[in-house]
């Protein structure tokens, strides 16, 4: 629909919501790459390299969560991949 600045509006209100909720792993670094895309897209590069380097690290302390605490994590949800796109 070419809404840019209405849909980076949108993802900044989400995060805002996420970080303020006490989740387990990282709700969070999906919405940081969603913001990464509509950043790099505007042509800011560099808010949107910001935005993917927040979302590797959250990614990168989930797996080793994860890997700490295997039973508290479901099987199903591998972010592996997500991990490979940040």
């Amino acid at each position: 629909m070419n809404k840019v600045r209405t849909a980076l509006k949108y993802l900044e209100n989400s995060l805002k919501i996420e970080k303020s909720l006490d989740l387990k792993g990282s709700a969070a670094s999906d919405t940081h790459l969603n913001i990464c895309a509509v950043l790099s897209q505007m042509g800011s590069h560099e808010q949107a390299l910001s935005h993917a380097m927040e979302a590797l690290i959250l990614l990168q302390e989930e797996l080793i969560l994860k890997a700490i605490n295997p039973e508290e994590y479901d099987d199903k949800n591998d972010r592996s991949s997500v991990l490979v796109i940040a």
